[in-house]
Parts: C-alpha cells; sequence; structure tokens
C-alpha cells in the first residue's frame, strides 16, 4: 500500500487550493511561474501516487539516492541517483518508490503560463522527461529554498523568491541537464560543453555532427532546439562573451584578444565585433573602463558626503 506523504524527516509545503487560481487571476508576475508545492521525502519508503489524469502542474523530482519507478501512458522508467523526472502537466501518471532502496527526493509542483516555454527548452522528448545532473546539491538546495519560503509568512515576496529560485532551477537544467535515451548517454551535451570549454577551435556543423553521431541536418535540428540559435551563431556568442571578458579584465592587446577566441585576423574579429557590439573592441574597453572610473568616483563622493554629514563613526 503507497502513501502520499507521512515519511520519518519529511519537509512539506503546500499553498492552499482555494489560493491558487485567485493568485494565477490576480498577479502578473506569478502567473507566469508559481509553486504550489515542494517537499523533501527522505527514505521514502512506500512512496507512491497515481493520477490519471495528471495535473494542471509541472511536477519535477529529483533523486538524491535510492531508487523509484515513474509511469506514463506510453512510457515507463526508473529513476535513481542523479537523476530528475519531469512530468508535464495534463499527463496521466503513477510513481512509486523502490520497495528495497525507497528513493530520497526533492521535489516541487509549478504552474504558470511560462511553464511549457520552459519545458520546450528542457526536454527534447517528453516522452521521455528524464534527465541526469552532475551534481544533484544545487538542485536540492533551490528546492530547499522554496520550502523555507513557502512555509513562512505566505506573503507575496516569499512567492516570488519561491517562484524565482524554481525558474532558475529550470533555466538551469535546460544547460546543465543530460537527457538520457536508450544508450543511457547525451552526445549533444557532449558537444555544448565542448564548445563552451574551447572558444578557440575551428568547428563546422558537419564536423560535430559527426562525432555526435547524426546527420548534418538532424544535428542541426536538434541543436536549434536545445538552444534556440544556430551553430554558428551559438559559437559566435561563445566568442564575443569571451572577448568582452578579456577586454574588460585583462590589458592583452586586442590582436592577442582574437586569436584567444579563435580570429586569426585582428580585422576580421574587430568588424564581427563591431557588428554584434556597435563599436570596435577598442572602444567597448574604453567605455568600460570610463564606466568604472566614474563608478569608482561616485562611490568616493558619496562616502565623503557621508562622512561630512555625521553618519556614525564620524565627528560631530
Amino acid at each position: 500500500m503507497y502513501q502520499r506523504e507521512g515519511f520519518p524527516n519529511q519537509r512539506r509545503c503546500v499553498l492552499p487550493r482555494p489560493l491558487i487560481p485567485q493568485i494565477l487571476a490576480a498577479d502578473t508576475q506569478l502567473s507566469n511561474l508559481l509553486v504550489t508545492d515542494c517537499g523533501y521525502y527522505p527514505h521514502a519508503l512506500h512512496h507512491g501516487c497515481r493520477r490519471d489524469h495528471g495535473l494542471r502542474s509541472v511536477i519535477v523530482i529529483a533523486c538524491a539516492e535510492g531508487y523509484g519507478r515513474v509511469e506514463l501512458p506510453d512510457r515507463q522508467f526508473t529513476v535513481g541517483p542523479g537523476n530528475v523526472a519531469i512530468i508535464p502537466p495534463g499527463a496521466g501518471h503513477s510513481y512509486y518508490a523502490d520497495d528495497t532502496e525507497p528513493w530520497t527526493i526533492w521535489w516541487f509542483h509549478a504552474t504558470g503560463s511560462a511553464v511549457d516555454g520552459m519545458l520546450d527548452c528542457i526536454l527534447d522528448d517528453r516522452s521521455l522527461p528524464l534527465l541526469r545532473v552532475k551534481d544533484m546539491t544545487w538542485v536540492a538546495s533551490l528546492v530547499d529554498q522554496m520550502i523555507d519560503l513557502l512555509s513562512g509568512d505566505g506573503a507575496r515576496p516569499s512567492l516570488l523568491a519561491a517562484s524565482a529560485a524554481a525558474y532558475y532551477l529550470l533555466a538551469r537544467l535546460g544547460i546543465d541537464r543530460v537527457p538520457l535515451d536508450a544508450a543511457g548517454d547525451d552526445p549533444l551535451a557532449e558537444t555544448l560543453s565542448s564548445l563552451r570549454e574551447h572558444v578557440e577551435a575551428p568547428v563546422s556543423t558537419a564536423e560535430l555532427a559527426a562525432r555526435a553521431g547524426y546527420s548534418a541536418s538532424h544535428f542541426s535540428a536538434l541543436f536549434m532546439k536545445r538552444t534556440g540559435m544556430s551553430v554558428t551563431r551559438y559559437t559566435t556568442q561563445l566568442k564575443m562573451a569571451k572577448a568582452r571578458e578579456l577586454l574588460t579584465t585583462t590589458s592583452l592587446p586586442v590582436t592577442e584578444i582574437a586569436q584567444q577566441v579563435g580570429y586569426a585576423d585582428r580585422l576580421y574579429f574587430s568588424r564581427r565585433f563591431h557588428t554584434i557590439h556597435g563599436q570596435s573592441p577598442s572602444q567597448f574597453r574604453s567605455h568600460e573602463a570610463a564606466d568604472d572610473l566614474i563608478a569608482m568616483r561616485s562611490r568616493t563622493t558619496s562616502k565623503a558626503s557621508v562622512n561630512a554629514s555625521g553618519a556614525p563613526g564620524s565627528s560631530t
């Protein structure tokens, strides 16, 4: 016999059900994403739930230890340590802890107009909504924050902060997650990681597709779905982000910065930089330095004004 809650040392917080439609109807920001339920179930022996018609909310179950099982109308899968199961709104489902090694899970439900778009960024295949994360610590920390916030005063700032934590968690899953396929791997995730680590390396869509084991057209479609942009645009964004970092944090010559982000020709790099930023690399560096100087002078002036006015610690 399975039970939904009541586990030793569990934490659980649920918004009053009559309150949820009122918030969604009256609050523009919270109607985008509202955390309605969240909790932590350690070693949840006999935990289980069945909902034939699903919920209006997305259900996120992050497994830290042990095992469980999720069943959807057309798919069943095991959830183990490091896995995150995401049950889309409206999907009939059941889930339950393993009888021998019951799971320890951090979980939450969220609803709102932003949910569907977030799931598009996270899941390549909604019929297999199972991911793997390399580090469960940050997931657990964010759900823990949601629990603290919803179990507090219930005021709007607390609800907004809980929603912000959920929004960040879902968005970060879109970056960190490794979707699980039949082989238990995701070559596209490895490709993205390699591109981020080696922004200076020359790449081509055909070469990346071959490494990942896809045709060029299929790879391009998967890449667009995952990142929202083409391979060329994505790699350019990475190169320019690195270039901005080097321009603002080092005194390296522009020629050397161009080489470090993969452009052998400084003039071509400068043209590409100008096209994207509306100014040359040198102008960008000068403007950033000027902004820093203005900010520093502003802080110095403010500090002097406070001391002159007789703030605590000054002579009066």
